[in-house]
């Protein structure tokens, strides 16, 4: 999709991402989970896959246009399943 270019833990993978975390001080290895503390007997992590970085003022266009797309796909799910 359009926005897999705008993935937080993509970029964190790139020279860029690496030097920059490093810079700040951060372990290179460095990266966004999500802890799923209440499914099963054991707690586990999994990496995030919807971190997004997005540049509103630049993207609102696109925002806009998914949201709306969303909004009209349940939408139109919620009605057929009547």
């Amino acid at each position: 999709t359009a926005l897999n270019a705008r993935s937080l833990n993509t970029w964190l993978d790139t020279p860029d991402g690496q030097t920059r975390l490093q810079a700040a001080g951060f372990d290179p290895r460095l990266r966004l989970c999500t802890d799923y503390k209440y499914i099963g007997r054991k707690a586990r992590r999994s990496l995030v896959t919807e971190a997004f970085l997005i540049r509103p003022l630049r993207e609102m266009d696109l925002i806009i246009k998914a949201t709306a797309s969303i909004r009209e796909a349940l939408s139109t799910n919620s009605l057929a399943s009547h």
